[in-house]
């Protein structure tokens, strides 16, 4: 079928018409106002003895009516064709096309499609769930951020009717890359992961990202493979997870953070569903409220642990005036804090156990336990059913048994600290409160103070002795 571009409903300004004489074949010329464009409309002969067109007659027609270049030949000749021989009428059939000019273009840098659409939006309106909707362009090292595109040289362009047209400049976006990026074989890549940013015309990305306010629904949850600044308060139910170092200084609402460095909290760490916090380096908070805090590194609270969990694979310093209540603070190195419970509430204290083996040896026990208790029961129904022995299933239950036993042993060899480890207490303790060093425990009955807690030599006994006057 021949290109047909507008219908009756969209009449245009009549520019010619060739034929249609004593009942023959007519067509109907239309052209665009930027002369790019030619149409035409066929009217058939009305008997058959009537004058038909031919495409040479056509195409000079045209010519003589100044359209000149641009023909397209083959709509021509098909529209022809039916309005000489099927007598149809065909409206709007594309006769000739300008060449449209082509602009000359400078050299420049063009984001990737991904990027440019974040900082440059066409969309409103969007439905998203703000949680999980970032604010952030994350880009991981060594990504493509821009490609870059030669100087083009522009073309004029030429009308149905042989105007030439000028090419003129074709605007784009000019972007310089910052310090960290890498420029190859005309790509330009992230020098590390980080966050995309555009400034002013420079496009970068930067290591850390820093949040002026909270971490809320305007921020989503954040996930960043470098370091995190936050400059106001985490709200309930937001993720928090860091590949570097994460830095607070506002109360910390912690439903699950994870930091592969460390975790600074000017404020204090409240916990809420699930109140998870893991972090691969140091720790230091004001206090932690119902919280549970897993730390590689040390830990310094400097005002209170209350009805949480403290699990440190270095050692915990609490200042003076701190006090642990109604916790379980473990730590593999010492331990040095000002109180331990009140008159509300108690504590539990374990000193020189990694946390990280004792939880494995925990899951190992619970796993052995379930192994044992599979293989009696299959014991049991084989002897009340006298159904003959499966010894290649028994084998195998013993054979993980045995592997159990052997991993079990392991991880006790690498439970406690092979380093003399200490509690000092410099001001009260209370009865309730209850100490572990090794396999020993010790359960404090009475009111004291100013205690320090020692393993004995022998490793079955827990020693106190006074704090030193130095």
């Amino acid at each position: 079928m021949p290109d047909q571009i507008f219908s009756e409903e969209e009449p245009r300004p009549l520019f010619s018409t060739i034929g249609g004489v004593e009942g023959g074949a007519g067509v109907d010329l239309f052209i665009a106002e930027d002369e790019m464009t030619l149409w035409g409309t066929f009217h058939p002969p009305t008997s058959s003895s009537a004058h038909q067109l031919t495409f040479s007659e056509f195409i000079e027609a045209l010519n003589g009516l100044g359209v000149t270049s641009g023909f397209q030949e083959r709509s021509i000749q098909e529209a022809i064709f039916q309005c000489n021989m099927e007598h149809k009428r065909l409206q709007g059939v594309v006769l000739a096309r300008g060449t449209p000019p082509k602009g000359s273009r400078p050299a420049f840098l063009k984001l990737e499609p991904l990027l440019y659409q974040h900082h440059f939006p066409q969309e409103k309106n969007l439905s998203v769930d703000y949680k999980e909707f970032s604010p952030f362009v994350i880009v991981k090292k060594g990504e493509l951020l821009a490609r870059a595109y030669p100087l083009r040289e522009g073309r004029p362009g030429r009308s149905v009717t042989g105007k030439d047209i000028p090419p003129g400049k074709k605007e784009v976006k000019f972007f310089k890359p910052g310090p960290h990026t890498i420029f190859a074989h005309g790509k330009v890549f992230a020098a590390c992961a980080g966050r995309f940013l555009i400034e002013g015309d420079v496009f970068d990305v930067s290591d850390t990202l820093e949040i002026k306010g909270g971490v809320d629904y305007s921020t989503g949850h954040v996930v960043f493979p470098g370091n995190i600044l936050v400059g106001g308060v985490i709200q309930d139910g937001f993720k928090l997870v860091s590949g570097g170092s994460i830095t607070v200084k506002e109360t910390l609402d912690a439903s699950e953070v994870m930091c592969k460095k460390d975790l600074h909290c000017s404020a204090g760490v409240i916990g809420k569903k699930p109140g998870i916090v893991r972090v691969g380096g140091q720790f230091e908070a004001l206090y932690l409220e119902n919280v549970q805090v897993e730390v590689l590194g040390n830990a310094l609270v400097h005002k209170a642990i209350l009805h949480s969990r403290l699990y440190c694979n270095g050692e915990i310093q609490a200042p003076e005036g701190c006090k642990f209540v109604s916790s379980l603070v473990m730590s593999k190195g010492s331990i040095h804090v000002a109180q331990l419970g009140n008159e509300h509430g108690t504590c539990h204290v374990v000193v020189g156990t990694d946390f990280a083996v004792h939880r494995r040896l925990e899951q190992v026990r619970e796993e052995y336990k379930k192994e044992e208790e599979r293989l009696f029961a299959l014991k049991s129904r084989l002897e009340e059913s006298g159904a003959p022995r499966s010894e290649q299933y028994e084998e195998q239950l013993r054979e993980k048994l045995a592997a159990l036993v052997e991993e079990i042993n392991t991880l006790s060899n690498l439970l406690f600290n092979t380093k003399a480890t200490e509690l000092v207490v410099s001001g009260d303790l209370y009865p309730g409160v209850t100490i572990e060093m090794g396999w020993a425990k010790l359960p404090i009955t009475s009111k004291m103070r100013g205690k320090v807690f020692r393993l004995s030599e022998d490793k079955k006994s827990i020693l106190i002795d006074k704090i030193s006057a130095s």
